[in-house]
C-alpha cells in the first residue's frame, strides 16, 4: 500500500504559575493518505493526490490552530504549507511537486488561464 503521512505541528506556550515560568511544547497530529489507487504519472492522478493532501493538511492544521486572530490565521497557513511541502517531498514525484508549487504560489499565467477557462 502506497501512503504518505500529513503531519501538522504547533508550538504552544504553557504558562504555569507566572509568565516567567512559561514552558513551550510541540503538539502534532498526523493523518495517513493512501494513494496506491492513483497513477501519479498522469496530471489527474497527481491532482487527485494533491486534493487529498490539501484536505488532510487543512484538517490537521485546523485542529491545532483554532483561533481567528491574524496570528492564528498566519500560523494555520504556515502549518498547511509546511505539511504539504513535507508530504510532497516524501512522495518525490515531479508532477505532484509542480502542481503543489502552482497550488501554493499560482503564477499570473496560471491565473489568467483559469480566468479564460471560466469564460
Amino acid at each position: 500500500m502506497t501512503c504518505v503521512r500529513i503531519t501538522a505541528a504547533a508550538l504552544l506556550s504553557l504558562a504555569l504559575a507566572a509568565p516567567a515560568f512559561a514552558q513551550q511544547t510541540t503538539v502534532s497530529r498526523q493523518l495517513e493518505i493512501i494513494y496506491s489507487d492513483l497513477d501519479l504519472a498522469t496530471a489527474s492522478g497527481a491532482a487527485t493526490l494533491l486534493s487529498r493532501l490539501d484536505a488532510a493538511a487543512r484538517k490537521t492544521c485546523r485542529a491545532l490552530h483554532t483561533g481567528r486572530s491574524t496570528e492564528d490565521v498566519a500560523a494555520f497557513r504556515s502549518c498547511r504549507e509546511t505539511a504539504l511541502v513535507t508530504a510532497a517531498a516524501a512522495i518525490n514525484n515531479a508532477t505532484v511537486t509542480a502542481l503543489l508549487q502552482d497550488h501554493l504560489h499560482p503564477s499570473k499565467t496560471t491565473e489568467l488561464r483559469l480566468m479564460a477557462d471560466r469564460g
